[in-house]
This record gives structure tokens, C-alpha cells and sequence, in this order.
């Protein structure tokens, strides 16, 4: 039961963000993240060092999700105040609507990625390792959607599996 609370909470924070003004969208932020800086601290002083955020992740706890919702919620202010500047440039908007309509490809192929730099041992600084990693798993996104689009094109296969494939890698 405890657990869903915290799913409960950002739900409702879901349901009401369109509807909410941009001051109240600040206000929410500002608290949340000052919450997480608090028990930050709290952690710091108690047990000698800051906690990873992502510790907390699963269930979500008042840590990571006062970091979620903070973050989160500066971004969506963004991309609202931003969204003209961002629709009048047709390769940005067209990349950013790439990465949102394929982020669980490009997650799974970061993990992939990931792994591979992990393996070659190689000493990357981490701004470094971030863009290859990220731009690797969105090339990769962008090869697998180009083959599998093919695929249904030119592919001898019926309706139920070209909409299967569909689902499972365009959709």
C-alpha cells in the first residue's frame, strides 16, 4: 500500500500539469528540489556522505522523487517557454521529436552501449563517454527504424506480423 503513494502522487501531478500556471509549476519545483537538497544534507550529516538519488529510485522515495519532480518540472517550463524557438528550427524540433517518440529504443540501446565502453576499458571523460554513449544508442535507434520500416515495405510477410514488428519497433 505504502508503495502507492508515491505513483499516486505523481499521477496526480501528471493529470493537473497542463493546468497548472507557470508560477505554480516554479513553486512546485522550487519546493521539490529543496526537499531533495534538504534530505540530502540529512544524509550527508547522518551517515557521512550524500546519497546517490537513484538509490531511491524503486519504489520511488520523498529522495529520488523530490529530485524527479524538481527536474522534471524545470523541463517541462522549458520546453513550454523554448517550444517556438524550438519548432522554428526543423533540425532540432525533428531530433527532439525523434528522441521522444523512440526514448525506450534509445534506453535499451544506451545499456547496450554502455556495457560495450565498460568492456574496452577505456578511460573516458564522463561529458566524453555521455555523448558517445547517447548519440550511439540514437544512431543505432535511427538504423533500427530505418531496417525494420524496410522490412515491412519490402518484406513477404502478412498484415499481423508487419503491424507486430510495427509495435514492437516503430511504435
Amino acid at each position: 500500500m505504502h508503495n502507492s503513494l508515491p505513483y499516486s502522487f505523481l499521477l496526480g501531478i501528471g493529470i493537473v500539469l497542463n493546468k497548472l500556471s507557470k508560477k505554480e509549476i516554479i513553486n512546485i519545483s522550487v519546493i521539490s528540489l529543496l526537499v531533495f537538497v534538504l534530505i540530502g544534507v540529512y544524509y550527508y550529516f547522518a551517515f557521512g556522505k550524500i546519497k546517490a538519488g537513484h538509490s531511491f529510485k524503486y519504489p520511488p522515495q520523498l529522495y529520488y522523487t523530490s529530485y524527479a519532480i524538481g527536474v522534471s518540472l524545470i523541463l517541462f517550463y522549458l520546453a513550454d517557454k523554448f517550444s517556438i524557438h524550438i519548432a522554428s528550427k526543423k533540425i532540432l524540433s525533428n531530433l527532439l521529436v525523434f528522441i521522444g517518440g523512440n526514448t525506450l529504443w534509445i534506453y535499451l540501446w544506451h545499456t547496450f552501449v554502455l556495457k560495450c565502453v565498460q568492456i574496452t576499458k577505456i578511460n573516458l571523460n564522463f561529458i566524453v563517454a555521455f555523448f558517445i554513449v547517447a548519440g550511439s544508442a540514437i544512431a543505432i535507434t535511427h538504423i533500427q527504424r530505418r531496417i525494420v520500416g524496410r522490412l515491412i515495405k519490402n518484406g513477404d510477410m502478412n498484415q499481423s506480423q508487419a503491424e507486430l514488428l510495427k509495435v514492437l519497433f516503430l511504435k
